[in-house]
């Protein structure tokens, strides 16, 4: 049997190149809405927009403890406002309020047009704000826009 010895150098560039295949360099995604269908939607617009790491929540409580689990990676938040236990506003001050969330990018996908929700939105902390229906294309711009910053 013929066996190779690696050195400890040779075994982290194997892990860093490991990560970067596993990962692109490409951000995780929390989708955050009540709606299973509007979940579905976003993680299939994501998708074809080539994202494919992917958690879901249901509400604003199961976003903060899915946060507790994601915090070794690159997140971005995709929040409805409009959501049981807590709502999207109330997730977001939270999200915005703790030094290890504050920097996490939230990008508000919602039914509501209210000019006192898209204000409250960005006065809370949040990147983005996209109305319900949305297109890929719309959703690609405002991660574009996360991304380059």
């Amino acid at each position: 049997m013929n066996t190779k010895h690696y050195k400890i150098d040779d075994i982290d560039a194997i892990i860093k190149n490991f990560a970067t295949f596993m990962h692109d360099g490409k951000p995780h995604f929390l989708v955050v809405d009540d709606s299973g269908v509007n979940r579905k939607m976003m993680v299939r617009v994501l998708k074809e927009l080539n994202y494919l790491d992917i958690t879901e929540g249901k509400d604003g409580v199961e976003c903060i403890a899915l946060l507790n689990d994601l915090m070794n990676k690159d997140v971005i938040i995709l929040l409805d406002l409009n959501m049981p236990r807590m709502d999207g506003l109330q997730c977001l001050k939270q999200i915005k309020s703790k030094e290890d969330t504050k920097h996490i990018p939230v990008i508000i996908v919602s039914t509501n047009t209210s000019r006192e929700k898209i204000v409250s939105s960005v006065e809370l902390g949040a990147e983005a704000y996209v109305v319900k229906p949305f297109t890929a294309a719309q959703i690609s711009e405002k991660i574009e826009q996360i991304l380059d910053k």
